[in-house]
């Protein structure tokens, strides 16, 4: 129980890089400000810029499906992509 606590705890991600988040042109396009991408795991639209989602990966390393935000009135747009 100990391990799932901490894993689950803020303290857990604090070496992830969250640079691109943390943009102010990324700051209209989040639903939750307080919730960040990390930079490694991040998905990349082209010609967008920033765009909320995490790659899921399966145990061999497989993206599997995109976890992201509900979009906002700006993001929807990117959100089909």
């Amino acid at each position: 129980m100990e391990n799932w606590q901490n894993l689950n705890s803020p303290k857990a991600y604090e070496d992830e890089e969250t640079k691109a988040a943390k943009q102010p042109s990324a700051l209209r396009k989040k639903r939750y400000r307080s919730i960040e991408c990390n930079d490694n795991e991040r998905v990349k639209v082209d010609g967008v810029g920033y765009f909320h989602g995490n790659a899921v990966k399966d145990h061999d390393g497989k993206k599997l499906f995109i976890a992201t935000q509900g979009p906002t009135e700006l993001s929807r747009k990117i959100f089909g992509k």
